[in-house]
């Protein structure tokens, strides 16, 4: 899943201007669900069953039968949370940037690349009207 992030941003990137998933994200960000929310979901899940695997291994006495599989399994959790990790700041950046392009109309590109970092939210006013105009600042 981690490797193929980047892979299912760029076909979000692609439907983008579908009419029909347009309406269906606008829908989900009203309840408070964006879609970013549902693609950082397996990431976030994954450090929580190392959590509760590592909960369990203390209540698990050493001379039960599944004791040795349960060390096996948290061993490859913990690799891969240390994966996540790694790749963690790259994906939260990655999922700023599609938030970024969630909110904004009438864009003609996909700001959601590997190397296009969010380095700022600004918002200015204007004196006369007190009208908000939101700038999103990146490398």
């Amino acid at each position: 899943y981690i490797k193929e992030y980047q892979n299912m941003l760029n076909i979000y990137a692609k439907y983008n201007k579908n009419k029909k998933l347009q309406k269906y994200l606008k829908n989900k960000r009203k309840e408070k669900k964006p879609l970013t929310n549902h693609l950082i979901l397996p990431i976030q899940r994954v450090t929580r069953y190392l959590l509760l695997l590592q909960e369990l291994k203390k209540k698990t006495p050493e001379t039960h039968n599944d004791y040795k599989e349960l060390e096996a399994v948290l061993s490859k959790i913990i690799e891969t949370v240390n994966m996540i990790n790694e790749r963690q700041r790259e994906i939260e950046n990655q999922t700023q940037c599609l938030q970024v392009q969630e909110t904004m109309t009438n864009l003609s590109r996909n700001i959601v690349e590997p190397n296009r970092k969010l380095l700022g939210q600004f918002i200015f006013r204007k004196k006369e009207n007190q009208r908000g105009r939101q700038f999103f600042v990146f490398n």
